[in-house]
């Protein structure tokens, strides 16, 4: 396959999967917004939220810039403009997928034993810094964050 084919099927995709996230109720911030609920975030969250499944506008805003041309750069960004350790770890978890030397790096800065807001699909707890660099490391915390989109059948593009 051609690289402009590839290009074009993963568009399809794309664009497909950001059809079902709106039409399951994910409004699609802009890339600034998505930077600014990043920065003022000051907890953690799953893509889904409370007991009704609202989806988490920062788990929006997380997709949004980890689909950015230059996400690395964004990610980067992000961690020196947060507010607080949450947007900071949001940060880590987008370099630990698009550049793990930089994440890596920038792990070492954050102290282990402080604590973070997490609203963990309907159940808001507290953990330590060291427990969620682990999530992210062993990709729970992107799977929670980030899950797959369904299935798109290539045949209805």
């Amino acid at each position: 396959m051609h690289a402009c084919q590839s290009w074009l099927l993963w568009l399809g995709l794309f664009l497909a999967s950001c059809a079902q996230l709106h039409s399951q109720g994910f409004p699609l911030p802009a890339p600034k917004d998505s930077v600014k609920i990043l920065i003022d975030a000051q907890r953690i969250e799953t893509a889904r939220i409370w007991e009704d499944g609202s989806p988490s506008a920062q788990s929006e805003a997380f997709s949004m810039l980890l689909h950015d041309d230059d996400a690395a750069s964004a990610f980067a960004s992000l961690f020196k403009s947060a507010s607080g350790v949450a947007g900071r770890l949001y940060a880590l978890l987008g370099l630990s997928r698009c550049n793990p030397q930089q994440y890596t790096a920038l792990a070492r800065s954050l102290t282990l034993d402080q604590v973070v807001p997490v609203l963990w699909y309907d159940v808001m707890r507290e953990m330590r810094v060291s427990e969620i660099l682990k999530m992210i490391e062993d990709g729970s915390l992107y799977k929670a964050v980030y899950p797959p989109p369904a299935a798109v059948d290539a045949t209805e593009l």
